[in-house]
């Protein structure tokens, strides 16, 4: 994308948990940030997604 700067915020998009800081790619502008949509993610993404998901699920049991 010509002429924008991603950073980086979380939100629960793209089908991941809101109970974790998890990143995404967003624009800024003005000061607002918006996470970038549509993004296509691989069946390898996916699943690292997943995978990582369910391991700070089971990690939070064994510190609260």
């Amino acid at each position: 994308m010509i002429g924008q700067v991603w950073e980086s915020s979380s939100d629960g998009s793209y089908g991941l948990t809101r109970e974790f800081i998890i990143l995404f790619p967003v624009t800024c502008s003005n000061g607002e940030y918006e996470i970038v949509q549509g993004l296509e993610i691989s069946h390898f993404s996916r699943a690292r997604m997943d995978v990582t998901q369910a391991e700070l699920k089971e990690e939070r049991q064994w510190c609260a």
